[in-house]
């Protein structure tokens, strides 16, 4: 709070002030932001909780690995949607066409970062689950970090649809959308977990698989109330190759680590073949190409030869 005080007062004048009168306002205009936010929470952790609660702390500890991954991967929607949400909601005010083409673009970049991440977890999961518990404790993770990979792709489409949502002050809807998510996501636990704990010994494939329901659910009803025009044909164009590069991938990714045993070259390999696809597909345009590029630390020469290709 310090250093952010400190970095801010040299480009804005903060001047601390405190006026009650606007207390009932700021109130009422964002309890439903508060609302969405907790049953977010709620709908995302609660799977834990019922996992403890109906089997034991075993099975809580298989899904705890790869259910942490997932929290960690969660780093690239926030960070994007939180820079972004200011831009969308003062661009309404003056363009909706911005706002359109904005919103298609954050959907798109979106897509093209979550699906190799959702390849690699899905094909590696079993050499990742090795690094971070080992296949002897932890080998029933391995189909629980499939699951939920698939979900990932879900969770990050989400976090842009309701940013949209929210940039378009419809957040009273997303509470709506919460609640229905909340209601849907414990009564699919309640029963998966069971029906998984007792007939395979491992309830949380229930609790990861839920996870995905929830989320698929979520982004259909949000899909619903997001204003025509917001998104277009142009994006399921673009998700129809990227998924189909990263069908491609995964299947680099699982030959290359299947015959070779080494999960780092698989990895690399299936990266180069997904950029590649991408590129010929037209998904990535020239310009950002040169844009990475030149962010990364490359040797001056190398990267205006990448980017000149």
């Amino acid at each position: 709070l310090i250093l952010s005080y400190k970095f801010l007062r040299s480009d804005v004048n903060i001047k601390p002030h405190i006026d009650p009168s606007r207390w009932k306002g700021l109130l009422h205009t964002g309890l439903p932001y508060m609302l969405s936010s907790m049953l977010g929470f709620v709908y995302y952790r609660i799977d834990v909780m019922m996992l403890r609660t109906m089997t034991n702390e075993t099975v809580v500890g298989w899904y705890g690995v790869p259910y942490r991954l997932l929290d960690t991967l969660m780093f690239f929607p926030v960070i994007l949607n939180t820079a972004v949400f200011p831009v969308l909601s003062r661009m309404r005010r003056t363009s909706i066409e911005n706002v359109n083409h904005t919103s298609r673009r954050i959907l798109d970049i979106t897509i093209m970062v979550a699906v190799p991440l959702v390849v690699v977890m899905s094909a590696l999961a079993r050499p990742i689950i090795t690094i971070l518990g080992g296949l002897e404790q932890y080998g029933n993770s391995v189909i629980l970090l499939q699951i939920l990979s698939i979900s990932l792709l879900f969770i990050y489409i989400d976090f842009v649809l309701n940013t949209v949502i929210l940039s378009h002050d419809r957040q009273r809807k997303a509470v709506v959308i919460s609640i229905f998510a909340t209601v849907l996501n414990l009564t699919v636990n309640y029963f998966a977990i069971r029906y998984f704990h007792e007939h395979h010994g491992n309830g949380a494939i229930g609790a990861a698989v839920t996870t995905g329901v929830t989320e698929i659910f979520v982004m259909g009803a949000s899909l619903l109330i997001i204003p025509k025009g917001c998104f277009g044909i142009s994006n399921v164009v673009l998700a129809a190759k990227v998924l189909l590069s990263g069908g491609v991938m995964w299947v680099t990714v699982w030959f290359v680590e299947t015959h070779f045993h080494n999960w780092v070259v698989a990895g690399i390999a299936g990266s180069v073949v997904y950029v590649l696809l991408m590129v010929a597909m037209g998904v990535v345009r020239r310009r950002e190409v040169e844009l990475l590029l030149h962010q990364l630390p490359l040797p001056r020469k190398l990267a205006a030869f990448g980017s000149n290709r």
